[in-house]
């Protein structure tokens, strides 16, 4: 395995574990704040958050043989994030009645801001 691939695995993997922290950090206090309204935000930031931990194991945890094309290994988890942040929405809209949906879209939009910016913040502040 390269180099680089192993710092993006550890960076990846420190990331998520530091943004699952700060995604359970959040929504309890909102919840103690108002509890329906800390559900909703949960919601939101799962249904971004979950996505991004598979499109991570796919591209960087699942073990595949070296032939593989790299770039369809990254175009094969970008498309399963969509559907399966695509499923997601569907199924917590559905099945949760009580949705606020502006604390939904609060959380979701949220979690997709730490997912991009996590990471930069973590390299820049390694070197």
């Amino acid at each position: 395995m390269s180099a680089v691939i192993f710092q993006a695995k550890q960076y990846y993997a420190k990331a998520i574990f530091i943004f699952s922290l700060i995604l359970c950090a959040v929504s309890s206090v909102i919840s103690l704040i108002q509890g329906n309204i800390g559900l909703s935000f949960l919601c939101g930031c799962l249904a971004a958050f979950l996505p991004f931990c598979l499109s991570v194991y796919w591209v960087f945890f699942r073990h595949r043989s070296n032939s593989v094309n790299v770039m369809s290994v990254f175009y094969l988890a970008e498309g399963l994030k969509w559907l399966a942040t695509l499923v997601i929405i569907a199924l917590m809209f559905r099945f949760i009645p009580s949705l606020h949906y502006l604390a939904f879209f609060a959380g979701y939009f949220f979690a997709l801001m730490g997912n991009v910016i996590l990471p930069f913040l973590m390299k820049r502040s390694k070197n």
